[in-house]
């Protein structure tokens, strides 16, 4: 079980913490590579305003490919980030007025190893704090990888199998208490090509 995750959200300097309304957490297999994205719903419900600091999880294998604050009056991007250890970052969303309501998404990506003829990806517990409210996890396996065997070997997710791959979900009613365990097995024969931009060619 991991207990890491007890010290992520979204908190102020003197001890208060915003209400955690609703989590998303929705990610792709492509070959090798992992797109994950995070949208946790917060609000101020302390009865003062607050200076917010979020803590969030992030492997040191994982990059942050973006991080968003959404408010009523339009979308900040967050573009300083602290690495606080090798399984979690900080940033600093700003003061929430009393009552206010905000969405705060980020964007990871990490490159999968393929070890003998299988696939193992373990997501942290910490992107969903444990809450009163629902989280909504979804996980699409494409082609190639979704001719293998799926499956989630720490949760009872649903699986269904369509024309693109295999797609798992879960509904958490109070968040999650383990890390999220994925494995595909059977691509001994697969091959699996990566593409990057060029760094010396714009656009290439």
């Amino acid at each position: 079980m991991n207990k890491l995750h007890e010290t992520f959200g979204l908190r102020c300097p003197d001890g208060r913490e915003a209400q955690l309304l609703s989590v998303q957490v929705h990610g792709e297999i492509l070959g090798l590579m992992l797109r994950l994205t995070v949208r946790q719903v917060w609000r101020n419900a302390s009865g003062a305003p607050m200076a917010t600091r979020l803590h969030f999880p992030l492997g040191w294998n994982q990059a942050l490919l973006g991080l968003e604050l959404q408010r009523p009056s339009g979308t900040q991007t967050l573009d300083k980030v602290w690495r606080e250890s090798r399984q979690g970052c900080s940033a600093t969303p700003g003061v929430l007025a009393t009552g206010e309501q905000v969405t705060l998404q980020w964007r990871i990506g990490q490159l999968l190893d393929l070890q003998g003829s299988s696939l193992r990806l373990q997501l942290p517990a910490g992107l969903i704090p444990r809450a009163a409210r629902p989280a909504q996890i979804s996980m699409e396996v494409h082609e190639p990888v979704a001719q293998g065997t799926v499956s989630c070997t720490s949760h009872d997710m649903q699986r269904v199998r369509h024309a693109n791959g295999v797609r798992l979900s879960l509904h958490a009613p109070a968040g999650l208490d383990r890390d999220l365990v994925f494995t595909v097995h059977g691509l001994r024969d697969s091959s699996f090509p990566l593409a990057s931009p060029d760094p010396v060619v714009p656009d290439a």
